[in-house]
């Protein structure tokens, strides 16, 4: 399996927040041990392990308890990867989260997001592949430019119902309070964004659809050019996806397709942060979407293709995956 790898351009961040506290570029990678010729290359991409200690080591060093912050702050909207520049084309937010989802790993790969919707309410959440809590201050970083940049995407101003981080509350959270302005949870599941779902639907000020594709086939290109890694959970996902239109295949029969025992595969996935029925979910859910986007599909037709054999339980199911019903979807995307 290769290494996961990330965007050098993470670790200058780190530089820029340490230049703030007096410390300069060249002596944040000497402490690293990275050769400082390598953050002047736009194309340079680092070992995670050094992304990992770099959000640790250098705000100690700095003395800086709300490093993460101040660096978002510092940041601001001002994109600094392909990904911002993607993004800043979608046409809704929706879609520009959408493409922040597509393309993540051109900023780090060992980073997973995920936007969930319930009801009236939708959750933009991370957290880390390969281990069970984020470094504090690049999740801190992660999710207060995320809030940064909706806005200025959207050009307005909107609360968040609510802002949670794995990690323990710090002694002094009126920095959060002041950045995120709403409710603050502490040692939770993800590190994530809750907020009202409509603000998904705000249209992005001067989006460009034309450069939105060309911008989007640039960033495909650099995807394609990063190592292919052994992901348990997109194998899972690609046997789903082969026996589908269909019964969708138990866990069993699923562990036997790819090698291994119903127990050893629940166990790998538990240690990827999800399950075997989450994963059906998400199979379930993707492949939902991309055909009622098709309006020659019937929704019985969608809710067989995606392995229901009674439309009332693809209904049922639809709901609690987006929060309104295929119908609905369908309706308002196309109008």
């Amino acid at each position: 399996m290769n290494p996961s790898t990330a965007c050098i351009k993470t670790i200058r961040v780190v530089a820029l927040a340490a230049g703030r506290a007096g410390m300069s570029p060249l002596d944040v990678a000497r402490h690293l041990g990275l050769d400082p010729a390598l953050l002047a290359d736009p194309h340079a991409r680092v070992p995670h392990s050094l992304l990992l200690r770099a959000w640790e080591e250098i705000p100690a060093l700095v003395g800086d308890d709300a490093f993460g912050l101040h660096a978002a702050e510092l940041v601001g909207a001002m994109p600094y990867n392909v990904v911002d520049y993607v993004c800043a084309q979608g046409p809704t937010l929706r879609e520009a989260i959408a493409r922040l989802l597509r393309y993540q790993r051109l900023y780090v790969e060992d980073v997973e997001l995920a936007l969930a919707l319930a009801g009236d309410e939708a959750t933009l959440s991370m957290r880390l592949r390969s281990a069970p809590c984020a470094p504090r201050h690049l999740a801190e970083f992660i999710t207060a430019t995320w809030q940064q940049r909706a806005r200025v995407l959207a050009g307005r101003t909107f609360g968040l119902r609510r802002a949670t981080f794995q990690h323990a509350a710090p002694a002094d959270i009126e920095p959060h309070r002041r950045v995120y302005g709403a409710p603050l949870g502490f040692r939770a599941a993800t590190n994530s964004l809750v907020f009202h779902a409509d603000i998904l639907d705000l249209p992005v000020l001067g989006a460009d659809p034309s450069l939105g594709a060309l911008l989007e086939r640039h960033a495909a290109e650099q995807l394609a050019r990063l190592p292919a890694r052994d992901d348990l959970v997109q194998r899972v996902k690609a046997q789903l996806l082969r026996a589908l239109p269909g019964e969708v295949p138990a866990i069993d029969a699923t562990a036997r397709a790819l090698g291994s025992g119903a127990r050893t595969l629940q166990r790998a996935l538990k240690a990827e942060g999800t399950t075997f029925q989450q994963v059906v979910d998400e199979v379930r859910r993707d492949l939902a979407l991309a055909h009622l986007r098709d309006p020659q599909r019937t929704v019985s037709e969608v809710a067989f293709l995606v392995g229901f054999t009674e439309v009332a339980a693809f209904t049922r199911a639809f709901r609690r995956w987006t929060g309104e019903v295929p119908s609905a979807y369908r309706q308002r995307r196309h109008g």
